[in-house]
Formats: C-alpha cells, structure tokens, sequence
C-alpha cells in the first residue's frame, strides 16, 4: 500500500492498532519503531474485549517498555460491545493500565439477546427482517450506548451493516444527523479506519460538521503498515471539514486526540 503524503495535512497518530492474540503482542516493539520513524505523535494499541483477558497485563507491560520520553505517546484501548437495547457495554472498567474505551456494534440487541450478523444477513435475505428495521434498530442502539457512556469512541461504527449486506449509505441523512450530533453531545469521538475502510464519507461528513473529534487509525496487522493511510486520504480529500480538523489539531500548541479515560 502506498503511503498518502500530502503536506501539512498528513495524519501524525494511529488511533488504532489491533491486538487481538497473544503473538500479537511480539510486534508492539517493532510498531513503536515504526512510528518513530514515521513522525507519529500518539498511537493507541486496541484490545478486542473477545480476546483472552489474562494476557492483558502482558499488553500493557509491552507498551510500558516500550514507552519512552520522546514521542511518540503510546495508550491502550479496550474495545468493548454494545450488549443490550439500552446501550450498556460488555465492559464494566478500564483494567489498570488501559486509558481508553472504544466501542463497536457488531452484533444487534434486541430484547435479552444479542443477535449475530450472521443471523441477521439471513434473516434479511430470507424476508423475515428489512433494511429499513435493521438500520434503524442501530441507530437507536448507538444513540442509547453513547447516552449511558459519555466520551466514548465510536469504533467502526456501522461495521455490523457491513456484514449484513446493507450499505451504510442506506442510513438516512436525518439519523445520521441524530447519530451525530448525540455524539457531540456526549463528547464521544468517532475512529476511521484504514484496515475496515470504515465509516464511509457521509459518515464522517455528518460528524465533522457536528464539531466531533476525528481520529485515524490504520487498523495495522503489520509493522509496516503503522499510520499508513491511503483510503482514510481519500475522505480528506472528499470531506474538507475533515482536513480542517486535522489540521487544527495539529498546529495546536498541545496535541489532544480527544479521547477520555472511561469512567463508569
């Protein structure tokens, strides 16, 4: 993948940088390094909620040795699930050591249960449930998870759309609207991503416009791939106010990616 250079506008953190098995964890050394050498400011090691948690100390143990006095400034992140219709999350605390909480939709709750998206792909392409239900059942699902958890990270947040087979386009302009401007209520921010090629430019249009902070990951599986951008280049080329949040962040006199440490 070629890297997206262009000047004064090229993001200086990777916000997100999974870590979802243990071998994982091996190539956090050789991440930082490569930041280092890309200029990067800030860069956040993500950690699914799915995976084993025994070997999270083991993660933040990692990202302290390789922690250093120059830049860039490494966090961690715990991404959580949305569990229930009233927007509870699958995490009750930060762990020690972990600064931040992301959150994803990737199965749908409805009632007591939380419904794959497997399930739901068939359900839809037997007739049994629309788009329109499906969609609308997200959104009310983020807007509840945002309001019971204020200065979250919306991580990917139509990635279940994704894998049900309904364009995230089909989410209609008025509840991208809500979805938004709930999120700059609750001082939530919203993660694009590299590897997911998600959200979409609509997505991050609506955002941005609502005065929510942006923040660009790469979604690495690879060392090589640390705060490389190519699609994420894209969006800030088709979305202006996107640049002009980038950039404002960036000539400012402290570099704050605007994310908050969870608190229940």
């Amino acid at each position: 993948m070629a890297r997206w250079t262009r000047p004064g506008a090229t993001p200086l953190e990777d916000m997100r940088i999974p870590l979802s098995t243990r071998t994982d964890i091996e190539r956090i050394e050789a991440c930082v390094s490569r930041a280092r050498e890309m200029g990067l400011r800030i860069m956040t090691f993500v950690v699914p909620d799915t995976a084993p948690m025994p070997w999270l100390p083991a993660v933040v143990a990692a990202v302290r040795r390789a922690r250093a006095a120059d830049a860039p400034e490494i966090r961690i992140a715990l991404e959580g699930r949305i569990v229930s219709d009233e927007g509870h999350i699958s995490v009750a605390a930060l762990p020690p050591g972990v600064d931040a909480l992301y959150i994803t939709l990737d199965t749908l709750p409805m009632g007591m249960v939380c419904v794959s998206a497997l399930e739901l792909r068939e359900a839809f392409e037997e007739g049994r449930t629309s788009a329109m239900s499906i969609v609308r059942r997200a959104v009310e699902v983020l807007q509840a998870a945002m309001r019971r958890n204020p200065g979250i990270v919306l991580s990917r947040p139509f990635a279940l759309l994704s894998a049900v087979g309904i364009p995230e386009e089909w989410v209609s302009a008025e509840a991208m609207l809500t979805l938004a401007r709930e999120a700059s209520r609750t001082g939530a921010s919203l993660q694009i991503d590299e590897w997911e090629r998600s959200p979409r430019a609509g997505t991050a249009d609506a955002f941005v416009n609502a005065g929510v902070p942006v923040l660009f990951g790469s979604g690495a599986r690879t060392a090589d791939d640390v705060g490389v951008y190519e699609y994420i280049g894209s969006l800030v080329r088709r979305v202006p106010g996107l640049a002009e949040d980038l950039l404002g962040r960036q000539r400012g006199a402290a570099f704050d990616p605007s994310i908050t440490a969870f608190s229940p």
